[in-house]
């Protein structure tokens, strides 16, 4: 879900509120502010590093529907240790 925020004259930006809200509860479990130009589909591992514990489903708008929200992240590769 995406919230935006009117310009505020000649000085003011468009900014962007991603929020991830609990279906069960209704809390807002996530939330990552952005700039007008942020593409949607690219916040979604934002959102996911702040929610502890396993999701069953994740529910969003077709702003989201990217190849790269589909497609699992490759795991960060961890030093070996020295033998």
């Amino acid at each position: 879900m995406t919230a935006f925020k009117r310009s505020q004259g000649k000085y003011g930006d468009w900014r962007k509120l991603h929020i991830a809200v609990s279906a069960l509860t209704g809390e807002i479990i996530a939330c990552d502010l952005t700039s007008k130009s942020a593409r949607d589909a690219s916040r979604l591992p934002a959102l996911l590093k702040q929610i502890d514990g396993p999701l069953a489903s994740v529910r969003a708008d077709g702003s989201y529907d990217k190849t790269a929200v589909y497609v699992p992240p490759v795991p960060e590769s961890r030093p070996r240790a020295a033998s």
